[in-house]
């Protein structure tokens, strides 16, 4: 099969194929003898050794003078869904992600070649509110997937001007912490960069890129399994994804309001290898949860305190798996697993059965077929905005290739109402769909359109 080769030619931290012309995974990928990063203060892609100040304090933090809340939308009832074009970005950059600070009326574009951009009023700002071209920054053309691929804004970041943003170098992956200037709320201050982590990775794909502050207010990287296919790279210890002593196929967690030992941020307790030394031998104490191959967009519902990952598959299957926030050291099966289908079966390597219950991983929820067209699957978020009540608490997912928008409930301990919705003017190569700070959701597409996600009656 050939999964992702549209992700591929679209750039985003997605998929890999099984095989076929233009996908990013047809021939030998190079193989990667990086080690991992042990978590403490990396130096700068540019070599240059980040600040190792101690956490920020009211006093040393800056605080944005933040625009007021969006005026209150007249709620409309209804589950007629429309998307509704909003902008269309720069022939080169590419929008890969709509977010905000919570409670905050502006729109932040995260543009695969570097650049944060802010809507107000409907329209783009001419200048950026991030640039984070340099310094070893690489965005690929083409069929690669490296750039600019997220943000995520503190929690407080009202007061603290806090915000976290990843993305690509030629080798690593990089997860950065800026301010926002003190003397302008539309811009972030570039010299106050702090790079948190670098994780060693010199394949174009395979990036994940998603960072999102959890529930607990921990800050969550999905990392993908370093590229290549079948996840093999360290093949003798099965791969990344299943290997706790590197950092990729993994979802992380970390604490940015504090410090552990000599790393720039803090190693929360309760996370599954939180005690460990993190040596280059050692399981890695960053690590939440495991076998993953490319999770390209996960978020979270704080209401219930779930969790919803979207990972892109190899050979058949896309997935979907919701898991509860606070679950530490669940295994999401890749490569033994491709969703629940047998895809190295260490005791029979021609097993490629499905409908497995093997005890120790966590099945997908929904899976949708290569078969059916499709080939990156989208992760999305549950509708938690005030606007259009009908469609509160249903999550939205997608795929860049076969365009498709499905939504389902989670009740009951499974995806209730699983079905593909109708959405006018959906956009045929989608991106991502995440919510604002009000909960409202916007989708961006790989042709640059920005959209708003409506009801009606």
């Amino acid at each position: 099969m050939r999964l992702g080769t549209l992700l591929a030619l679209a750039i985003l931290a997605l998929p890999a194929c099984g095989g076929g012309g233009g996908s990013v995974d047809g021939g030998t990928p190079p193989k990667n003898d990086a080690a991992e990063s042990d978590g403490s203060a990396p130096p700068d892609p540019d070599g240059s050794t980040p600040p190792t100040d101690g956490p920020a304090t009211p006093e040393d933090a800056a605080t944005p003078d933040a625009p007021p809340p969006m005026a209150s939308c007249t709620p409309v009832n209804g589950t007629r869904l429309t998307a509704e074009h909003l902008v269309d970005m720069a022939d080169n950059e590419t929008p890969l992600l709509v977010t905000a600070p919570k409670g905050d009326s502006r729109l932040f574009v995260v543009a695969r070649n570097g650049f944060i951009r802010i809507i107000k009023d409907g329209q783009i700002e001419s200048e950026p509110f991030l640039d984070v071209r340099g310094n070893g920054f690489v965005a690929s053309s083409g069929s690669g997937e490296r750039g600019l691929l997220g943000v995520a804004f503190h929690p407080d970041y009202a007061r603290n001007g806090q915000l976290y943003v990843y993305y690509t170098t030629n080798n690593a992956n990089v997860i950065t912490e800026y301010k926002v200037s003190a003397a302008d709320p539309d811009k972030a201050d570039p010299k106050s960069k702090r790079v948190l982590l670098s994780i060693p990775d010199t394949q174009s794909n395979h990036n994940g890129g998603m960072v999102e502050f959890g529930p607990d207010g921990m800050l969550f990287i999905g990392t993908g399994d370093g590229g290549g296919q079948h996840d093999n790279q360290n093949h003798a210890a099965g791969g990344n994804a299943q290997n706790q002593t590197v950092l990729l196929g993994k979802l992380l967690r970390i604490d940015v309001d504090t410090r552990t030992g000599n790393k720039p941020y803090g190693i929360p307790g309760d996370n599954p290898n939180a005690n460990s030394p993190g040596g280059a031998g050692d399981p890695k104490p960053e690590i939440w949860a495991t076998g993953l191959r490319n999770p390209w967009r996960f978020s979270f519902d704080a209401q219930a305190r779930m969790l919803y990952i979207g990972d892109v598959g190899q050979d058949d299957i896309e997935e979907v798996d919701v898991v509860q926030s606070t679950q530490a050291g669940l295994n999401f099966g890749w490569r033994v697993f491709e969703a629940d289908c047998f895809h190295i079966n260490p005791q029979n390597p021609n097993d490629h059965s499905c409908d497995h219950s093997d005890a120790g991983f966590v099945f997908p929820v929904a899976a949708h077929s290569h078969g059916d067209g499709w080939a990156s699957v989208i992760g999305g978020q549950v509708y938690r905005g005030t606007c259009f009540p009908g469609i509160v608490g249903w999550y939205f997912y997608s795929d860049i290739s076969a365009g498709e928008v499905w939504k389902f409930r989670w009740q009951g301990n499974q995806a209730a109402d699983h079905a593909r919705v109708n959405i006018t003017g959906w956009p045929g190569e989608p991106t991502s769909i995440h919510a604002d700070g009000f909960g409202e959701l916007y989708v961006t597409d790989l042709s640059g359109g920005i959209y708003h996600i409506v009801a009606r009656p």
